[in-house]
């Protein structure tokens, strides 16, 4: 298996202990929330995420990418253009540090991205890439979520804290769309993995 997609698996099982393991309700009830956005959004089912159990009425997020200005996304609509964005990539998290307090959860962790070469030209990379060729990224991530009283996600702030780090991974290493997806069914709440064997 992947290295990166053995990682990414860990870090979905570690946050399902997570949920399990805390004792303070709301707490609970935040972290529950986090996973289930996760375990949705890694299996590109985005449209689960932006409903009223998990999500208020008009979302707020705030996205930095390392060299970019910040992208503000208000509202449903704007945050459904997010998603339908990030969707056509493949992208994963690894290693993630995860806290949970009353007012939301905070993360660090290494974000990782595969992308053809050809992709990366067109992004003001310098550097001579062969553009058939899958390459990784990965630079370090913070995100800050707030929720309400009742773990409802009120946004997201995401910050990537520096330049992606580019290299071209072994053949067993490259992770696909269909693999990440496929990888993260496990962790779809019980509702939706009936859904996904209907």
């Amino acid at each position: 298996m992947s290295k990166y997609l053995d990682k990414f698996i860990e870090y979905m099982r570690r946050t399902r202990k997570a949920v399990a393991d805390e004792t303070n309700p709301h707490r609970k009830a935040i972290l529950n929330n986090y996973y289930e956005h996760a375990a949705f959004e890694f299996s590109n089912r985005d449209q689960d995420i932006l409903t009223p159990k998990r999500t208020v009425k008009n979302p707020l997020y705030h996205v930095k990418r390392h060299g970019a200005e910040m992208a503000t996304y208000e509202g449903l609509d704007e945050v459904q253009g997010y998603y339908n964005a990030v969707n056509l990539e493949v992208i994963m998290l690894n290693d993630e540090q995860l806290m949970v307090n009353d007012w939301g959860v905070s993360s660090y962790s290494t974000l990782v991205r595969f992308v053809s070469g050809a992709k990366l030209a067109t992004e003001g990379n310098t550097e001579p890439f062969e553009p058939e060729t899958i390459y990784v990224q990965s630079s370090p991530l913070a995100m800050f979520w707030p929720y309400n009283t009742d773990g409802i996600m009120l946004g997201e702030d995401v910050y990537e804290l520096d330049r992606p780090k580019i290299e071209k991974p072994a053949l067993a290493d490259v992770v696909t769309l269909e693999m990440r997806v496929k990888a993260t069914k496990e962790f779809l709440p019980a509702e939706a993995s009936e859904k996904v064997a209907a």
